[in-house]
């Protein structure tokens, strides 16, 4: 599973493969959604980053991190 560590060193595509799994498999899982984001953004892919940031939002919409 991809990790925040991940995201940060870039390797982008690792990540989101492994994130792509794992909302496939669990699609109520709202970290994977919020990295899976983040990995969209920093590659420069708007519309997929709002939507999976959306999506962690729509599954834990008190989580803070999620908001900012």
């Amino acid at each position: 599973m991809a990790t925040v560590l991940d995201v940060l060193r870039n390797e982008l595509e690792d990540a989101a493969d492994s994130l792509q799994m794992a909302v496939h498999f669990r699609p109520d899982f709202a970290e994977a959604h919020n990295l899976l984001g983040a990995c969209a953004l920093r590659e420069g892919r708007l519309a997929a980053a709002v939507q999976s940031l959306q999506a962690a939002v729509d599954l834990q919409p008190g989580c803070a991190i999620y908001q900012s």
